[in-house]
């Protein structure tokens, strides 16, 4: 017996290592694809974003080069333009042009003439800005101004192969757009259609930056978005984040969309988002769940290594206890034997005696008990005196019917023996001869029992008194109206079901609940104890069956008697 516990003691600890193993495999998996699908949702809102951020750019670039459209189109511009072209002096056009209310949009630095794809000189002779690219017929192209900041030329075609361009100030443009679209933890970067310059923020200066392409650093995610503009994919990647303060970086993700595929057209988009930071409530979270389900489970392990060390410990004592027990049997056995036979013979003369008196008193108790409840409910109100005289020798009779059935108890002749198997229409009709003497003249009894083939185990004193006590109830519920009182029934599920159905007052809502407790009555003073109902559902459940009512108020009631039905 030992070695098999301490084979099931190994066993244990074995399924308890291989059940923390399975735990841990289940929770990397869950993690694994968890974080998966939330890197996939994170991807979708960034791309997201940057779509947002590529509106914004559309709609400010479209509302500067309608303004300069909306100029290039007045009547007083038209006559300058004409006066320029046909006298070479660009003076008061440059003029115009300072002076019209499109200076008033903060983007833009000012508005440039232009012939022949070059810029015009002021009337000074100085050359402000100066193209990065030779892409002569694209209408938005980068340029350098002579203070070095750089900027996005809308071009528009206006007379005389003259061409006007607003200036963008790039600088403004990323501040403006970065500042409506983003939060702190992700970084823009714009790459103009041409792959010349970049724009992002410098994480080490603290300031927004504009980088030639032919001498930006060889940072992976600008050669990412370079890659990606000229390739014209949209797509997003992942990479590590360094800058020159950095040595380790970061894990990130960049999400692109060129400007081929972009809606402004003049800048592909590269959105930066921190990939480390975003899973860092998922990291944590998921270790909590680890630590708890490992400490879980450490718990159950120590409980179950108790429980199987406490289990080895009692079984133990019960080997010796069982040695005890086996030097015990043959005594007590010898024992057990005189004491039976000796019990026999006293139950023997005690029964023959005790079954007798118990039989003799019941046939004598049942007429009474009977009698005395139907002359309870046939008392007038004002009898008082003889309604108490009478409830007495019913209380006096169901306590001498109980000391009887203590002795069949004892003599161990049980109650069972005053069972017998009886017929459910003779039954009734039996209840009916009894009570139709205190039926009112203005109620009918109808009887539709078709049950001859049956029968049912019971006590036949007990039943009547149910039935009888049901019937009385429906007689006393038509007594000032008048009705039918209908007692029909039925089979189901091998239940005989017996139905008791009046047309009467029926009991109210708040009553109904009550009728069936012991002492509760509607009844006025001295025609009911409130016991009739009570005693009823006590037979019913007696002999293994169930009372049942169903009653509205005005439309009569239904009790229904269920017991077992046997096959005759």
């Amino acid at each position: 017996m030992q070695k098999k516990q301490e084979r099931l003691f190994r066993i244990a600890i074995a399924g308890i290592i291989c059940f923390l193993l399975l735990g841990v495999c289940l929770i990397l998996t869950t993690y694994q694809d968890y974080r998966e699908q939330f890197i996939q949702q994170q991807e979708s809102q960034k791309l997201q974003l940057a779509q947002a951020v590529d509106r914004n750019i559309e709609s400010l670039l479209k509302q500067s080069r309608n303004s300069l459209e909306y100029i290039i189109g007045l009547e007083q511009f038209q006559i300058e333009e004409k006066q320029w072209l046909h006298s070479g002096k660009s003076g008061n056009l440059l003029r115009y042009l300072t002076d019209n209310h499109l200076n008033r949009n903060d983007l833009i630095a000012g508005i440039a003439i232009m012939k022949d794809g070059k810029f015009i000189p002021d009337e000074h002779g100085y050359t402000t800005y100066q193209f990065l690219d030779d892409d002569a017929l694209s209408p938005h192209r980068i340029c350098i101004g002579t203070t070095g900041r750089y900027y996005l030329a809308l071009i528009c075609e206006g007379q005389g192969g003259a061409s006007y361009a607003s200036m963008i100030d790039l600088q403004l443009l990323y501040q403006k757009v970065s500042s409506i679209e983003l939060t702190e933890a992700d970084q823009l970067i714009l790459l103009d259609h041409s792959c010349s310059i970049l724009q992002h923020f410098c994480s080490d200066s603290r300031e927004i930056k504009n980088t030639l392409v032919e001498s930006c650093p060889k940072r992976e995610d600008f050669q990412l978005l370079i890659s990606a503009e000229r390739n014209q994919v949209q797509n997003s990647y992942p990479f590590v984040y360094r800058t020159q303060k950095m040595s380790d970086g970061y894990n990130a993700r960049i999400s692109i969309i060129p400007s081929g595929l972009s809606a402004n057209q003049s800048f592909a988009i590269g959105l930066i988002s921190n990939t480390d930071t975003a899973l860092q409530p998922l990291h944590s979270a998921s270790f909590r769940w680890l630590l708890g389900g490992s400490i879980l489970l450490a718990g159950i392990s120590l409980l179950l290594i108790l429980v199987l060390h406490f289990r080895r410990r009692d079984l133990q004592i019960a080997q010796e206890l069982e040695l005890l027990q086996q030097k015990n049997i043959a005594m007590e056995e010898l024992q057990r034997k005189t004491q039976e036979v000796a019990h026999h013979q006293r139950l023997e003369m005690i029964g023959t005696l005790t079954s007798g008196i118990a039989h003799e008193f019941n046939n004598l108790l049942t007429p009474i008990m009977t009698y005395s409840m139907l002359t309870l409910e046939q008392l007038n109100p004002e009898q008082e005196e003889l309604y108490d005289n009478v409830l007495e020798i019913y209380n006096s009779s169901r306590k001498a019917r109980e000391i009887t059935s203590q002795l069949s108890q004892y003599s161990r002749k049980n109650t069972d023996e005053n069972k017998q198997y009886l017929n459910p229409d003779l039954l009734i009709s039996k209840v009916l001869h009894v009570a139709l003497p205190a039926c009112p003249q203005n109620v009918t009894v109808d009887s539709q029992c078709s049950n001859k083939h049956l029968r049912i185990y019971g006590n036949e004193t007990q039943l009547s008194q149910l039935l009888l006590n049901l019937m009385l109830n429906a007689f006393h519920a038509m007594t000032e109206e008048g009705g039918q009182l209908t007692i029909s029934t039925h089979t189901e599920n091998g239940q005989l079901h017996i139905v008791l159905q009046d047309n009467g007052c029926g009991i109210p809502s708040d009553v109904l609940p009550h009728i069936f407790e012991p002492f509760f009555t509607t009844k006025e003073g001295g025609k009911g104890s409130g016991l009739g109902l009570a005693i009823a559902q006590q037979i019913a459940e007696d002999h293994q069956g169930c009372l049942s009512v169903h009653s509205v108020e005005g439309e009569g009631s239904i009790f229904t008697l269920t017991l077992p039905a046997y096959l005759d």
